[in-house]
């Protein structure tokens, strides 16, 4: 299945806090692999809400299929997520999951999330949440019933094991659209929208 190209280094720059609303995630950025140097101040506001930081950073250069195109900056990236976060608003180390290439395969992806997010007890309702995913993403032909009307594309996150059959013979198709929604309403219920998602793909 084709993937686009990976994303640039410059993702730092992006992570821009956005206020609290109302909805139950806010998607913060989308920003694909492309050589302009997009710059923004940088901040988490720790209100009485927002007592604790918790974080998911994914980030996948090599991936399991010969037939995708290993990228060259998205673990770096990850890695640059993970220590501008320690340093810069002291987060605890504990309060960070870390998955990169072989470790971020979708069955994983799915557990880890769960386990640190959704029913972590040390996470407080109206904590910050940051998801960070740096990988390739694509699209995948919708199955029958998706839409209500006729056929069309899903956009999917691709994990390390993506477009690889498993021993079921089914192909691993990623992580949807719908599948993430799913995963952070899910969260919110449990821990409040204090929810950034950061996507850096294309």
């Amino acid at each position: 299945m084709p993937v686009g190209f990976g994303p640039s280094s410059t993702v730092v720059g992006l992570l821009k806090r956005m206020s609290r609303k109302r909805s139950s995630y806010s998607p913060l950025a989308r920003h694909s692999g492309t050589d302009r140097r997009l710059q923004a101040q940088v901040w988490i506001p720790l209100t009485p809400m927002a007592r604790q930081v918790f974080a998911l950073i994914i980030g996948i250069d090599n991936y399991e299929s010969n037939d995708i195109w290993n990228l060259h900056s998205a673990a770096k990236d990850a890695r640059r997520i993970e220590q501008w976060l320690v340093r810069d608003f002291q987060v605890p180390r504990s309060h960070i999951c870390r998955l990169l290439d072989h470790q971020a395969t979708k069955r994983n992806i799915e557990d880890i999330f769960m386990t640190h997010l959704v029913n972590n007890p040390a996470i407080e309702p109206g904590d910050a949440l940051v998801v960070y995913f740096a990988g390739h993403g694509s699209s995948i032909r919708a199955p029958a019933g998706w839409f209500d009307q006729g056929r069309g594309d899903v956009p999917v996150l691709c994990p390390y094991d993506y477009d690889v059959k498993s021993s079921s013979r089914h192909t691993n198709t990623g992580i949807s659209d719908r599948s993430l929604h799913a995963m952070l309403q899910d969260l919110a219920q449990v821990k409040g929208d204090n929810i950034t998602l950061i996507l850096d793909t294309c």
